[in-house]
């Protein structure tokens, strides 16, 4: 009897510590988004013929394609989708196909940013965890991001999605005349397809937390912009 009681109290301890520690995350998250908020968005650097966007100096792009990117900030990797559906008028500004319908989020905010040209537009923050690892999800009206890694690089790569959420720009004319009559374009292939360096083959979503991303950084600093990786190359469809 008095060993289950003992589990009983260890088990409550071990919840009791992730709570804490999940309502600290949530603060961490909720104060560098309105840090992001309130920063000064600058120009355009990286421009794509459906839209550009601005990278700092410590953030590489990786690979890409003409409505996606892998990016890269001192070895912590995120995907930037444009988000077609949204722009199209197929979805709702912030509804999002479930990449993680297994779990529920540990952390969640939402709110409205403004960007350079002073538009103002809906966001979504939701953070998963699994195994110690967590997965963000950043979903607005533009553009869809996603994360794997732990804590501290989580709230730090939030901050990076806000600043580059900021800095979109959309030739929306050139998004609904290449994509309108298409079928709704599929995020979670892209998801997997962009992550391809990061999960098995086998591609099962659940692996992500499986396998967090790689925090080897190739890439070399430019002095004239952001970091560039010796492969990489604008891949338009």
């Amino acid at each position: 009897m008095k060993k289950v009681i003992c589990i009983l109290i260890l088990a409550m301890s071990l919840c009791g510590c992730t709570v804490k520690k999940n309502i600290h995350m949530q603060d961490e998250i909720d104060t560098v988004l309105q840090q992001a908020l309130s920063a000064k968005i600058f120009d355009s650097n990286m421009n794509k013929p459906l839209y550009s966007y601005y990278l700092a100096p410590s953030i590489g792009r990786h690979t890409s394609t003409s409505i996606s990117a892998v990016l890269n900030d001192h070895g912590k990797r995120f995907v930037m989708n444009l988000n077609v559906a949204s722009i199209t008028q197929k979805d709702d500004a912030t509804s999002n196909t479930a990449l993680v319908s297994f779990l529920d989020p540990v952390v969640h905010s939402e709110g409205e940013y403004v960007d350079s040209e002073e538009a103002t537009h809906r966001y979504v923050v939701n953070i998963y965890e699994k195994n110690g690892w967590y997965m963000t999800e950043f979903t607005s009206d533009t553009v869809i991001f996603y994360a794997v890694e732990d804590a501290l690089s989580s709230v730090e790569i939030v901050k990076d999605m806000m600043q580059i959420a900021r800095s979109v720009k959309v030739n929306d004319a050139k998004v609904i005349d290449a994509y309108a009559n298409r079928n709704t374009v599929n995020y979670k292939s892209e998801k997997i397809e962009l992550f391809k360096q990061v999960i098995p083959e086998s591609g099962r979503i659940e692996e992500l937390f499986e396998e967090p991303s790689s925090k080897e950084d190739t890439s070399q600093r430019n002095e004239d912009g952001p970091k560039q990786f010796t492969n990489s190359e604008d891949v338009s469809e």
